[in-house]
């Protein structure tokens, strides 16, 4: 299954991880601020959703907001009229919700979408497909969840899927709350035939690995993530056919060649 017309982007443009973010700046990650960043950059965006307590849809990486705002408590254990009062590492940026996203951004660059869900599926799915009800512009959804990708297959098989996956064996996973079995079968990627992705988001360091690169080698696109430098782009461009990246500007495929 190849990548669409439409969505030539998710092979040829890099794409900002959580937004282009500086904290020692005061543009922290998944902030409105580092959309818009990304935005006046050019650079697609990824970020990541979850469900408060109370059913809005809020972008956040962490299950638990101590992380990213010293509040001890779980993101699906917290109304939204708490949450929306916190501040991102002690900056004057608060949690969006996908709405406020979508927007700030307003079709001046994409959007990827990760559903952070490892159970039931639905809710947050249709908070997702909700907020994307009325928007015109480019987006596409990520999930290491096969089910979920599965039901936007069904419910909206006009935005593109990605398959997430990974070693799942450093701390770039730690978060993700799976069994071994499941683990085994994501990093071989033996639940494509659930979520029918467009393409694989693939974590860097398995990137060179047999399952990928025989997926690649039949079409499969391959987006991986995450590239922190110039060294890590150069590696990934041997094995991917696009970055996510932070922590640093990418160059051009012509500047890396030139050395």
């Amino acid at each position: 299954m190849r990548i669409r017309d439409n969505a030539a982007w998710l092979i040829t443009r890099p794409i900002a991880h959580r937004g282009l973010h500086d904290v020692s700046r005061g543009t922290p990650e998944n902030s409105l601020a580092a959309f818009e960043s990304a935005a006046v950059q050019g650079y697609p965006i990824e970020l990541d959703v979850q469900l408060s307590k109370d059913g809005q849809v809020v972008v956040l990486h962490d299950p638990n907001l101590a992380r990213m705002t010293g509040m001890d408590a779980v993101v699906g254990d917290t109304n939204f009229d708490v949450i929306s009062k916190l501040r991102l590492a002690e900056s004057d940026q608060h949690i969006p919700t996908l709405t406020e996203v979508l927007e700030v951004v307003n079709g001046r660059v994409p959007i990827m979408i990760e559903i952070k869900s490892t159970g039931s599926v639905g809710a947050l799915e249709q908070g997702v497909l909700a907020a994307l009800s009325e928007y015109r512009h480019e987006a596409a959804i990520v999930s290491f969840n096969p089910m979920s990708l599965r039901y936007f297959r069904k419910n909206a098989p006009q935005l593109p899927r990605g398959q997430i996956s990974g070693l799942f064996i450093k701390a770039d996973l730690g978060d993700i709350d799976l069994n071994l079995g499941v683990r085994f079968a994501l990093q071989y990627m033996l639940l494509n035939g659930l979520s029918h992705p467009h393409f694989i988001s693939y974590q860097l360091d398995g990137v060179s690995t047999f399952p990928v690169v025989l997926r690649r080698k039949v079409g499969m696109p391959i987006v991986t993530w995450p590239v922190k430098s110039t060294e890590d782009q150069r590696r990934a461009e041997r094995y991917a056919d696009n970055i996510i990246f932070e922590d640093f500007t990418p160059r051009s495929p012509a500047d890396l060649s030139a050395g």
